[in-house]
């Protein structure tokens, strides 16, 4: 809207970052955007409880922040069959997205490491209860218990301030 208002919903700052005229050159107009589908993002972040906040002073791309603030909301964006920018939620749909067939996938590829798979995940984040200080939160695998052998992977995020987000984001990892 034309109208600001202060939020940390993930939907609002993508949009925001879309149509700032900031940078004329990449600035997106509504037309051009998928309403709908970053209405339901809004929602889903809402009913979940997924909140972005963070101090963006670098000079980095439209393009990775879109994608950094995308991933901290578990979705994507992709153009849609009528050129709009949308966004594709990571939860349960009616109608599919896309199909890969042989018709549409033209090669493939898989690898497969042979190294011994981490035992667990620390994902250091700033935490709002921590007074804004950095914080971690541990996961490890489903039935591995954390042992002086384990090994541990460390993994920074940014835009993440509530526990319960990092809980959620951590787990998905």
């Amino acid at each position: 809207s034309v109208v600001k208002t202060p939020t940390s919903n993930p939907a609002a700052w993508l949009l925001e970052i879309l149509t700032s005229p900031t940078h004329k050159a990449s600035q997106v107009d509504d037309s051009e955007i998928d309403l709908d589908a970053f209405g339901a993002l809004y929602t889903y972040c809402e009913t979940n409880s997924l909140a972005v906040d963070m101090v963006l002073n670098e000079g980095d791309t439209k393009e990775s922040i879109l994608s950094i603030i995308s991933e901290l909301c578990f979705s994507l964006l992709y153009r849609n069959i009528y050129g709009e920018i949308s966004i594709a939620i990571d939860e349960t749909k009616a109608n599919a997205i896309a199909l890969f067939n042989t018709q549409n996938v033209i090669s493939f590829s898989n690898t497969k490491s042979l190294a011994r798979r981490v035992d667990g995940l620390k994902v250091s984040y700033t935490s709002r209860d921590a007074g804004y200080n950095q914080s971690s939160y541990l996961i490890m695998r489903p039935g591995v218990t954390r042992t002086a052998d384990s090994i541990i992977q460390d993994i920074n995020v940014s835009g993440i301030v509530e526990y319960e987000h990092i809980v959620k984001f951590a787990r998905r990892l």
